[in-house]
């Protein structure tokens, strides 16, 4: 199977599976928002975007270290080297896992009282800090199984757990009109560890006979050893990516959380979850090109790449277009209808982000680019003014649709400065 037919494939796989889990989270939102307070849903909200932040903070990306050298090690088949490198990612997963759930789970009541003056949430934190330890797995399973080109192991336990949360959810609030929200984050909690869980288990399996492998000579101890600067400098330039991150998207959520009103929260997150279409087909495409991308550089293909990168230049111009102008005349009657006319409110959100997420479409490819092209650095720079824009949205008063042009400012420099820089730096690797 070539290259071209084999991302189609498995961006058919991804797209089908986010949709479908977009459809199931869709259905849980409309469960949620039709059966709770709008402060009690935002509370449940700013539960899970606080472990999306400390999971940004404490995690180390595995992933990227394992897609940028996975496959220049199996062109080299340097077996002991692929142990090496599955062993380290590992052994770091479980590392900062252990430093996530024990720290969360030691603070809940610190942190509840001292960032939010409610003692409710300690609760809250404590039982989702179970589901938080086994996510940071997430970036090492699915990097494996996506080179190994299983994604169907990656997405149907993600589909699973999904399903499960959302009939749970269903069967409670339908028996009970005191709902109690420790219940509610601990059906959530469920589904999160079903969709991390079985992906950790199958990337270990298809991966078992790197993980036994017994050399002659030598060990995956110093097989690590003798590539440690690029390991180190892409393991530092991708996990200051994630903690980037903290500027506008995870952080920004948190500090609307923290400075503004669960209301306000509620109103970002319901915004985000009508442009799932983009999210979903950005999620796609990355996720189906990261290993084609990554191979390519690997072997030096450079003329191929760039032709395969102008062209869905291109392609994405035309799908963004067309989700923008289906999305935009329908956000309105579709906010009424999966929530309340209180989230009307909402609406301007909807607008600045759907042209934010037309530029990340557009730009999905590019990152992948940068970890390929160790250009990863560059990158994080220009990321970093979006720390300037959310410090300038703080400065204004932090609410939904600020922290959404926020969001939009940073996607813009980033595609002028960084993305564009790149593209014409693969054009000189074609001479």
């Amino acid at each position: 199977m070539n290259i071209v037919k084999r991302i189609k494939k498995n961006f058919t796989i991804n797209l089908t599976a986010l949709i479908g889990i977009s459809i199931l989270g869709l259905a849980r939102t409309m469960l949620l928002t039709k059966a709770l307070e709008v402060e009690d849903f935002g509370k449940i909200l700013i539960v899970l975007n606080f472990f999306l932040l400390v999971s940004a903070f404490f995690s180390v990306r595995v992933n990227d270290i394992i897609y940028r050298f996975y496959p220049e090690f199996k062109n080299k088949n340097d077996l002991l080297a692929l142990k090496g490198i599955i062993l380290a990612s590992f052994y770091i997963s479980i590392i900062t896992g252990l430093i996530l759930f024990i720290s969360i789970y030691s603070s809940a009541n610190w942190i509840s009282n001292n960032f939010y003056n409610n003692n409710e949430y300690e609760l809250l934190f404590k039982i989702y800090a179970v589901a938080g330890f086994v996510t940071v797995f997430d970036g090492f399973s699915s990097s494996l199984l996506r080179l190994k080109n299983r994604f169907l192991l990656v997405v149907v336990p993600q589909l699973f757990g999904a399903l499960l949360t959302l009939v749970l959810l269903f069967i409670y609030l339908q028996n009970n009109v005191n709902y109690n929200l420790n219940i509610i984050i601990l059906f959530l909690a469920i589904g999160t560890l079903i969709s991390s869980v079985l992906p950790l288990a199958f990337s270990i399996w298809t991966h078992w006979k790197y993980v036994i492998y017994k050399p002659i000579t030598g060990s995956a101890y110093n097989s690590i050893i003798d590539n440690w600067k690029k390991i180190k400098s892409t393991l530092l330039q991708t996990n200051l990516t994630a903690l980037l991150k903290l500027g506008s998207d995870t952080g920004g959520i948190f500090l609307l959380g923290v400075l503004s009103s669960p209301a306000q929260v509620a109103l970002y997150s319901i915004a985000n979850q009508l442009l799932r279409p983009f999210a979903l087909a950005q999620n796609g495409i990355q996720t189906a090109i990261m290993p084609e991308i990554v191979s390519l550089c690997a072997n030096s293909k450079y003329l191929y790449l760039y032709g395969l990168i102008k062209k869905y230049t291109f392609k994405a111009l035309i799908g963004a277009g067309l989700l923008l102008i289906t999305i935009i005349p329908i956000s309105k009657p579709l906010l009424l209808f999966i929530t309340s006319e209180e989230y009307i409110l909402a609406l301007p959100v909807v607008y600045i982000l759907s042209a934010n997420a037309t530029i990340g479409l557009v730009s999905s490819i590019y990152y992948s680019l940068a970890v390929s092209m160790d250009k990863l650095w560059k990158r994080n720079l220009i990321v970093s003014f979006r720390f300037i824009y959310l410090a300038l949205g703080v400065a204004f008063g932090l609410n939904a649709i600020i922290l959404a042009i926020v969001s939009l400012l940073g996607s813009i420099t980033v595609k002028i400065f960084n993305d564009l820089y790149l593209f014409r730096l693969l054009k000189k690797y074609t001479t």
